[in-house]
């Protein structure tokens, strides 16, 4: 019985001096699962002064918390999670583009969608990206997938 009390506290002490190592294990969250729905990263389109407003929203009920990822330019806008809520959380993101065409991608893993859209700046522009998707349950079933659109003057919601 005594050889079982030594090969315990043996594992134990093994096992506390595995996690001061510093290795990681499987149930490790990536970072992009860790970042919380608020998390904002800083990347050089992102300018509060700048002449694109774009914004992001999840409006599928049958998908309350989506992961979404964009890219503009090739150069990363924002990879966060977005709630559904009560549908009308638009989350509001201000770049400075160059006057001239640019391409947007948009992706969720989680959601199964991707997008890939090209568009034209010339001054001030308003761009919406919505992750859509529907099942019977929620009403009239909607594939998954993110809707685009850009104008020259504020949305209606904003």
């Amino acid at each position: 019985m005594r050889w079982i009390a030594c090969l315990l506290a043996a594992a134990s002490a093994l096992s506390v001096a595995g996690c001061a190592s510093g290795t990681e294990t499987a149930t490790t969250p990536t970072p992009r699962e860790s970042r919380s729905a608020s998390a904002q990263p800083t990347h050089g389109i992102q300018d509060p002064h700048g002449n694109v407003v774009l914004y992001v929203t999840n409006q599928s009920l049958a998908l309350e918390r989506v992961d979404i990822a964009i890219e503009v330019d090739g150069q990363p806008v924002l990879d966060q999670y977005f709630n559904v809520g009560s549908q009308h959380n638009f989350k509001q993101f201000i770049l400075r583009l160059a006057s001239g065409r640019h391409v947007l991608t948009a992706q969720s893993i989680k959601g199964k969608a991707s997008l890939k859209k090209s568009f034209f700046v010339t001054g001030k522009r308003w761009v919406a990206v919505d992750y859509w998707y529907y099942t019977k349950e929620h009403g009239t079933p909607l594939p998954r997938q993110f809707d685009f659109r850009i104008q020259d003057q504020p949305m209606a919601f904003d």
